[in-house]
């Protein structure tokens, strides 16, 4: 069993609240109608611990701290967004490193590498009434959890929303749909395909209701590197069985606070 507790600074939380308050957990809700310029971003400071991991009959202690910078632009111009955005980190350990005497990583558990910048958001969308189109490296527009898509993981290819959300109601009916490849941080050309159904209905300005339901499907998934590949069932480094996702959300919303 992994013992780990997660510790951020005080100092920290409060010179980093400002950016931290641009992560929303559904990117269809961060937009700030009638700012045609705007910088935003987001940032993050952990520092966690491990305690007594029994590794070839010994219990080990292992550290590490991890720094996150993802500043980015938006620019809109009437139905036009154009946004770009870069990922920058730093850790005191290198997760891609092979351990001593081997010649590559035998695991890696992170979706990110700790030393590295790189290109992190690079999309154009347009909107059209209620047809919303997008397309490059993109916020994901379903509304999933962490448990089925990590909020740091960028899409890259193209999605397209049907919505129905009249100015000032708080309700919101939309269809999404969305087709992307090699959307990982390290190397690969698997493909993701899917769609989902969103209902959001809000009672006042601290209360709502959002019910959504999104199937996912991968395809290629052998061109993942076997370092990322995890706890997927594979035989000769190829899956068994088949990776597709059902997924139903329900999230009540009372004072701001899920």
């Amino acid at each position: 069993m992994r013992r780990a507790a997660s510790v951020v600074a005080p100092l920290a939380v409060l010179a980093l609240a400002s950016l931290a308050a641009a992560q929303d957990p559904a990117a269809v809700y961060q937009q700030q109608p009638g700012k045609a310029f705007r910088f935003a971003g987001d940032s993050l400071a952990r520092y966690e611990w491990t305690r007594d991991i029994p590794v070839d009959d010994e219990l080990i202690n292992d550290d590490r701290y991890v720094l996150q910078a993802r500043p980015r632009i938006e620019l809109r111009a009437g139905p036009v967004e154009l946004g770009v955005g870069g990922a920058f980190n730093y850790s005191e350990k290198e997760n891609d490193l092979p351990p001593e005497g081997f010649d590559e990583p035998q695991l890696i558990r992170d979706n990110f590498r700790a030393r590295d910048a790189r290109l992190d958001l690079a999309y154009a969308k347009v909107k059209a009434g209620p047809v919303v189109v997008q397309g490059g490296r993109f916020f994901m527009p379903i509304p999933f959890t962490e448990m089925i898509w990590d909020r740091d993981l960028r899409p890259q290819g193209g999605a397209l929303t049907l919505q129905y959300a009249p100015q000032g109601s708080g309700t919101r009916i939309a269809l999404h749909g969305i087709y992307a490849t090699g959307s990982h941080v390290f190397e690969e050309e698997s493909i993701l395909y899917g769609g989902g159904v969103e209902l959001r209905f809000a009672s006042g300005q601290d209360s709502s209701l959002q019910l959504a339901g999104s199937y996912l499907q991968w395809e290629d998934l052998d061109t993942l590197q076997p370092q990322i590949q995890r706890q997927n069932t594979r035989l000769a480094g190829v899956f068994l069985n088949d990776y597709k996702v059902v997924d139903l959300v329900a999230r009540l919303t009372r004072g701001g606070q899920l």
